[in-house]
């Protein structure tokens, strides 16, 4: 019996959850003649994946524990567990493994361990000491993995330059968009008015490297030209969290144009980009943001980062701007408003490419790609 082993034990939140969940929902390891997959990780994880006769759910009192019992899962337990219950490869979708397993697979999902200036967003800070940690980590798991998918060019170019020897035991498969965030371009609104506003969207942690306050102040800038205008934040707090609170109470403490939503379930996000006009993305430092692709599906025009992998996904069809420039985004924001034509033209544009992103294509990739690297190790 050919056994999948999944260690999603450093998955917790966000996009790794995210990716986790939709591609084993659209996998069929049946077609890849894989038998069963074994997934082990927190309850909090596992309550966020479908069931499936194939696959089977572990977890256990280290794995709901700390960031230090995790570690001494993945040090010293995984290994035997994978042997025990017979799996053939390891795939380690959360970028890092100490197991010692192989086969094993793994992803580089996160930037900022590999992008420096990225992380000093943070200031001299235990985040930023963090990340410098994750980069040794990464990079040593990175180099004994047998295989390793990176999500974009952009991604595997930034890393493969730090670290050329990985360039031969790489793919690039990106993430899918899930259907519901389908939604049709709509008609755009020829002009705004005092009652009906142009809602603009932006979904993100409130991490520093998101820019939330460059965005905030351009939208505030906005306001005072007299732009009829709505910005609507959504996404868990993060480390900018009290400063982006602080500032929308100074600039707006009434709520009129600028609300902090917080976080929303990933089950209900849709409706949210269902009922804007515009999505803005302001990140400096992504891999392949889901927030991204949803926004194109959902059928918006885009204002966008100018940095990291934003226009290799987009292309020409979004407005972009330096996110550290409040005027950049200040006039990004203001083209899209002055122009009905522009906005249906990014949409449509932006929405047809989204559509070359299937979850069922990335999982049947992947699956493939697992199967690729265990035929080979077995023939060495």
């Amino acid at each position: 019996m050919r056994i999948i082993g999944i260690d999603a034990s450093n998955l917790l939140e966000g996009g790794g959850v995210t990716h986790l969940q939709e591609l084993l929902f659209h996998s069929n390891p049946l077609q890849n003649d894989f038998e069963k997959i074994i997934i082990w990780g927190s309850n909090k994880t596992l309550n966020k994946i479908s069931n499936f006769e194939w696959l089977e759910k572990r977890t256990n009192y280290f794995l709901n524990k700390s960031l230090f019992f995790r570690l001494f899962w993945r040090v010293f337990l995984i290994k035997y567990e994978l042997r025990k219950n017979n799996c053939k490869i390891l795939f380690s979708p959360g970028g890092s493994d100490s197991s010692g397993f192989k086969p094993m697979v793994t992803m580089c999902r996160n930037m900022l361990p590999f992008e420096r200036e990225q992380a000093l967003t943070f200031g001299l800070s235990m985040k930023s000491v963090k990340f410098l940690l994750l980069y040794l980590v990464q990079s040593r798991a990175f180099l004994k993995a047998n295989g390793l998918i990176f999500l974009t060019n952009y991604a595997s170019e930034k890393v493969t330059s730090k670290l050329p020897i990985l360039k031969s035991k790489s793919i690039i498969i990106s993430h899918g968009i899930s259907n519901r965030f389908f939604i049709e371009p709509r008609k755009q609104k020829e002009e705004f008015s005092p009652e009906n506003r142009c809602k603009i969207i932006y979904v993100s942690k409130t991490d520093p490297y998101k820019h939330h306050l460059n965005l905030i102040r351009a939208v505030e800038l906005l306001h005072q030209k007299n732009y009829y205008i709505e910005l609507n934040l959504i996404g868990p707090r993060g480390s900018s969290a009290q400063k982006v609170e602080s500032l929308i109470s100074d600039l707006d403490p009434q709520n009129s144009f600028i609300n902090y939503i917080g976080e929303v379930s990933y089950e209900d996000l849709n409706t949210y980009y269902k009922s804007a006009d515009v999505a803005i993305f302001a990140s400096s430092c992504e891999n392949m943001p889901n927030i991204l692709l949803e926004s194109m599906a959902s059928g918006l025009p885009l204002a966008c980062s100018n940095m990291g992998p934003m226009p290799e996904i987009l292309g020409k069809n979004a407005i972009y701007f330096n996110p550290n420039s409040i005027n950049e985004i200040f006039n990004a924001i203001s083209k899209l408003i002055n122009s009905s034509k522009l906005r249906e033209d990014l949409a449509s544009k932006s929405y047809e490419l989204a559509k070359a992103y299937s979850w069922e294509t990335t999982a049947k990739k992947t699956f493939s790609y697992l199967n690729k690297i265990l035929i080979t190790y077995n023939k060495i």
